[in-house]
């Protein structure tokens, strides 16, 4: 009584599925090297950074990330 029964058939994936099996690898992929850029930046601000902007990042952290994003860190503007 113990027989071995296959099933076969067929069964198509919905518009919203196909779409999340596809983008997904291509999602996780951008995440990586948004992370991987993200990294390399800080470090390469890290590594040219001059003194006095690493102690106005210990002191004032909100000012110096705005001198950052305004590109002001050496004085010169």
């Amino acid at each position: 009584m113990s027989e071995d029964r296959t099933i076969r058939g067929e069964t198509t994936m919905t518009w919203g599925d196909q779409a999340r099996l596809s983008m997904r690898p291509v999602v996780r992929s951008m995440l990586v090297v948004s992370l991987a850029m993200a990294v390399t930046i800080l470090l390469v601000w890290a590594i040219t950074s001059s003194d006095s902007a690493w102690l106005l990042l210990r002191h004032e952290p909100f000012e110096a990330l705005g001198l950052v994003a305004r590109d002001r860190t050496n004085g010169s503007g």
